[in-house]
């Protein structure tokens, strides 16, 4: 269980960092008061985090064929996603060649497209569970910031993963 609730925090990262795609152009978000938060919201936040998982794990299958059709592996391929958020710590011997920065130029395009087809069904799976991307995000931001909210939220989801 500790896996599934790590990824939806992580998921919940995920969206948070994409707020021009929730927010459009809105003001920034503000975390609602941990107390007004209800056990329905939460049971909603759970769906949406559970079809989250699964959306996400379609979406690294479509990332990995990507990769590997560009001429990469998928392990390679995350190495240096991490070098390039972080380079300063890698050794020279992960750099990325000239021959990597060219396959990841060529597949980029591709990947793009495929994270705009993953924001959208995330923005549909929201919309789906009847509550607006904006009060998703002021919920996942509450979530974030209070450690009760997480053990409510684990304590629903493991609930619904027995029912």
């Amino acid at each position: 269980m500790r896996v599934f609730f790590k990824s939806v925090l992580l998921l919940v990262g995920i969206l948070l960092f994409s707020t021009t795609v929730f927010a459009q152009g809105t003001q920034q978000v503000q975390p609602l008061d941990p107390e007004s938060v209800t056990d329905e919201q939460l049971e909603t936040f759970s769906a949406i985090s559970a079809q989250f998982q699964v959306a996400q794990q379609k979406a690294v299958e479509k990332f990995k064929v990507i990769v590997e059709e560009g001429g990469m592996k998928y392990s390679r391929f995350q190495q240096l996603v991490m070098l390039q958020q972080n380079p300063q710590v890698a050794p020279d011997s992960l750099k990325i060649t000239e021959a990597e920065k060219k396959i990841m130029q060529e597949i980029q395009p591709e990947m793009m497209q495929q994270q705009q087809k993953m924001q959208q069904k995330m923005m549909g799976i929201i919309s789906e569970e009847g509550i607006s991307p904006q009060k998703f995000q002021q919920l996942a931001m509450t979530i974030r910031q209070t450690p009760e909210l997480q053990q409510r939220l684990q304590k629903i989801a493991e609930e619904n993963k027995d029912n």
